[in-house]
């Protein structure tokens, strides 16, 4: 009812007679907002989407290395087994690449570690980035509704007064019928500011 007030007063020409531009409902801009944000949070969770999809390759580098390093570990331990004649010199040195294939090996153990812990924390991110995107796009909807609610309502309203005020040319005299019409216009104000208030 009260931006159907304000959209009649804005549309009255002003004193120095030039039209007022229509004022701009708050609904309006609240639904904008919550738009804005919505597609903000959108954008946010494509984004770690993609840091998912980063850490989940670089995880796979990590175990294509620890593979390569098992398969290093392996070739060491056959040749040190077919060398088992080999002198003393020849074994300390076996034995040097043993413990550095297998230094290898666990390095590339933590480093897989470590990339499931980065692709778990992405996927984490990224589901919050949509339980986000669904909630915002939720209020926005409820706000879409409201407004609706809120306009149909004032039009509802609007066109209940035009009937009020009609009523006073239905007799012979229209101060015999405005008494009846104010009560009725009343009456109409109230129902309207219940309803909005609903709204």
């Amino acid at each position: 009812m009260a931006e159907q007030t304000q959209e009649r007063s804005d549309q009255e020409p002003s004193p120095s007679g030039a039209p007022r531009r229509p004022g701009r409902s708050p609904w309006m801009w609240v639904t904008i907002a919550l738009a804005v944000v919505a597609v903000g949070l959108l954008v946010w969770g494509l984004v770690s989407r993609s840091d998912l999809d980063d850490a989940q390759a670089e995880l796979a580098q990590s175990e294509a290395a620890q593979t390569t390093a098992m398969a290093g570990l392996k070739q060491a331990y056959d040749e040190i087994s077919a060398e088992l004649g080999a002198t003393q010199e020849s074994l300390d040195d076996a034995k040097q690449e043993v413990e550095a294939s297998s230094a290898a090996a666990d390095q590339a153990q933590q480093d897989a570690d470590a990339a499931h812990e980065e692709a778990e924390a992405a996927r984490q991110q990224a589901r919050a980035a949509e339980d986000q995107a669904q909630a915002a796009a939720k209020e926005q909807e409820e706000a879409s509704k409201a407004a609706e609610s809120k306009a149909d309502v004032a039009k509802s309203c609007a066109q209940a007064y035009v009937s009020a005020l009609g009523a006073l040319f239905d007799g012979d005299s229209v101060k015999e019928q405005a008494d009846a019409v104010r009560e009725e216009l009343e009456s109409i104000r109230a129902e309207c500011s219940a309803a909005l208030g609903r709204s």
